[in-house]
Parts: structure tokens; sequence; C-alpha cells
């Protein structure tokens, strides 16, 4: 079959994207690292210091469910303070996500939610050709100012229309996600 001159140019145009996203995926250790615009939020019992974003590989062939990651211990940094290193690994995304992500940053009676949005094209239609799959991940350092707190993260997806997106697949894997996907962990 002979793609039209207007289509073959918007597919050489797609496969461009698709392997410089490959590309820079498969030859940086961290393609995309961002700080939130104000970084500093002071909650009951915690401060965070710093958040950073990034995107990790997907190797696979199931993939890796949101999660929270904590430490087996705090570093102190006071005689009553101590600093953790929290790292939120959200779902498996593709080419299709953006890999700019929202993130708000809110304090609870127990600790604090970092609630992430992530935005799918409006355009994807399931295709699988050059998907390369990704997690978010988020890496917050918190200074702990009481023994015990609860990490919530928040993950919802729009689409670029601003459309709420309640599931979604990611190609090639068949198991659809529901969203907005929810994980708590506690430091104790």
């Amino acid at each position: 079959m002979m793609l039209n001159p207007k289509k073959r140019s918007s597919f050489f145009l797609y496969l461009a994207g698709a392997i410089a996203s490959s590309w820079q995926l498969l030859t940086m250790k961290e393609p995309f690292v961002s700080t939130v615009a104000d970084p500093i939020k002071t909650c009951t019992g915690l401060e965070v210091k710093s958040i950073a974003l990034s995107k990790l590989p997907e190797t696979k062939s199931k993939p890796e469910k949101a999660k929270i990651l904590l430490p087996q211990s705090a570093t102190k940094t006071s005689s009553t303070n101590k600093t953790l290193n929290v790292v939120a690994i959200g779902p498996v995304l593709g080419s299709m996500d953006s890999s700019e992500f929202r993130t708000d940053l809110d304090c609870t009676s127990q600790g604090f939610v970092l609630t992430t949005t992530i935005t799918r094209s409006d355009n994807f239609n399931g295709a699988v050709m050059q998907n390369i799959n990704w997690h978010p991940r988020i890496e917050a350092t918190i200074e702990l100012h009481q023994p015990e707190i609860v990490v919530e993260t928040k993950w919802s997806m729009v689409s670029s229309t601003g459309a709420l997106i309640v599931n979604a697949k990611t190609p090639p894997f068949s198991e659809e996600e529901k969203y907005p996907i929810i994980v708590r962990k506690s430091t104790k």
C-alpha cells in the first residue's frame, strides 16, 4: 500500500520524533529533570526541602505498578530532626504521554499528598510503533519534625484537550489503568 504524499510526510515526521525521543531516553541517565517552582513547603511535622522529577525506562514485560519507596532509616540532621528521601514511581507511560507533569503539593493532617497530572496526546489511537515505555519518578527531600508521617501520591491523567481520563492503556501492555491512582505509605 502506498501512502499519499501528505500522509507520508506526516508519517516520517512522526517517525523522526519517535526515534529522537527513543534516543534521548536510551542515551541519557536522567532525560528529564526538573524542580517544582517553589520547592519548599512546610506542613505540620515536616518540611519539604526539594522535589525533582525524572523519567525511568520500563524494562520489564509486565509493567510495575505505581509505588512509594522509603529508606529504612532517615539521616539525622539535628537532635530532633531527620532528613528522608521519598521516591514516588508513577504508572507506566509511553511516547504519547508528556514528560512535563503538573505537580501540586498539599499538607494533610498526617503528612503530605503529592498530586501529579500526566497529559496524554489526544491524537493517540493505540499505535505501538516506536513506543518507549517509561515511568515518572519523583524524589522529594523531607525534613521530619515528628517520628511518623504519611506520604500519599495521586496520579491523574488528562488528554491534551484537558478532558479527564479515567481509564488508560499504554501499549504494548494490555492491562488498563484506572485513574486517579492513589498510593499511601507511612514512615513507620
